[in-house]
């Protein structure tokens, strides 16, 4: 690197950090708050609502198959998913091991109808654990519920498949019930709320602030290399790939891609709703406006290239490529502005890698 390029570094990451100096560390605590109890614990208490729910719909349709009821269990679905979706950008702390778990896309279809034919006639979480994460979590039953919903019921298999498809329903919520559990009685929603207090093991707010940072990064490496560089063929040569997308059973992969776009949101905020709080923004506010009104444009503009697609993403990448590739681009620049000006205003410290994206 030339040294004017350097020093130039090094100015702006000592100006974010003199930026926040005593004032800067009042004012992420207020959003490590804001964050933690008006985004953050909403979101994991309606996730562990909708998959509970979910667990209950699968439950009343093996019992008693009907058309109507197989509706309200894809209904279930495509509410818990979205809803997990809306916690893309703050997948920290006792969340990661449920994403871990219940998150592996695209789905594998030969791996679930293995899974499938070695279920026993009563599945279990005793047997999901000794399946691996492709056998598990929200694609495999998303096969089930939408990929072939009528085998449910009237397959030879019958009984093990909706047995199995039971099982991962009820697996998902109780891992989305142990997670919220982690946060609130666990007390970590506390720790990050209240960093560098006596007893946390996040030790500063600027540590607290950063694990955030972090976290939306992965959501965006997310937003750009998963959920469109790699369908739109980027790996492959410039061969798309539309069996890469996720949600493509249930046609749902926008709906996937505007949650995780809208959490991103949320915790920029700091709200669930509206342009006001005190969440990331704050500490960009402060001391570049323009850079925090460039984030929220960049969010709008992806949302309205998303939401212009001739259907969902899946289907996008086959008729009208160009389209999802302009969503990319937006996608990028938003990427690029959060990880290099948001960054040094922040005085933050990314450890996440784009290479972890791939």
């Amino acid at each position: 690197m030339k040294r004017s390029a350097l020093l130039s570094s090094v100015f702006l990451l000592t100006f974010g950090t003199v930026a926040c100096g005593s004032r800067g560390k009042e004012d992420r605590q207020k959003v490590l708050e804001a964050d933690t109890y008006a985004v953050i614990l909403p979101s994991l208490a309606a996730l562990q609502s909708r998959t509970q729910e979910l667990g209950m719909a699968l439950t009343e349709y093996c019992e008693n198959p009907s058309p109507e009821r197989l509706t309200t269990a894809q209904q279930s679905w495509l509410l818990a998913r979205e809803t997990y979706k809306l916690t893309a950008a703050f997948q920290v702390g006792p969340l990661e091991d449920f994403v871990t778990q219940v998150d592996f896309w695209p789905v594998r279809e030969l791996e679930v109808e293995n899974a499938v034919r070695s279920a026993p006639a009563n599945s279990d979480r005793t047997y999901l654990d000794t399946l691996g994460v492709a056998a598990r979590g929200f694609a495999p039953l998303e096969y089930l519920l939408f990929g072939a919903p009528a085998e449910l019921s009237v397959d030879p298999n019958a009984l093990r498949r909706c047995s199995y498809a039971k099982a991962l329903a009820a697996d998902i919520a109780e891992r989305a019930l142990f997670a919220y559990d982690a946060w609130t009685l666990g007390g970590f929603a506390q720790e990050l709320a209240q960093a560098n207090a006596s007893g946390s093991q996040i030790t500063s707010t600027q540590a607290g602030v950063d694990l955030l940072l972090n976290a939306t990064t992965a959501a965006l490496v997310d937003l750009t290399d998963k959920a469109l560089a790699r369908p739109l063929g980027e790996k492959s040569g410039g061969v798309i790939q539309p069996l890469d997308c996720e949600s493509r059973y249930s046609g749902t992969s926008s709906q996937d891609y505007l949650a995780a776009l809208h959490s991103v949101r949320r915790l920029w905020i700091g709200a669930l709703e509206g342009e006001q709080g005190r969440g990331l923004t704050l500490l960009v506010r402060r001391h570049n406006i323009p850079a925090d009104e460039r984030v929220r444009s960049a969010l709008d503009e992806i949302a309205a290239f998303v939401e212009r697609l001739d259907g969902d993403i899946c289907g996008a990448i086959v008729t009208d490529a160009p389209a999802v590739a302009r969503a990319l681009e937006a996608a990028r620049r938003l990427r690029q502005l959060v990880t290099t000006e948001v960054v040094q205003v922040m005085g933050g410290t990314l450890t996440f890698s784009d290479n972890d994206g791939d």
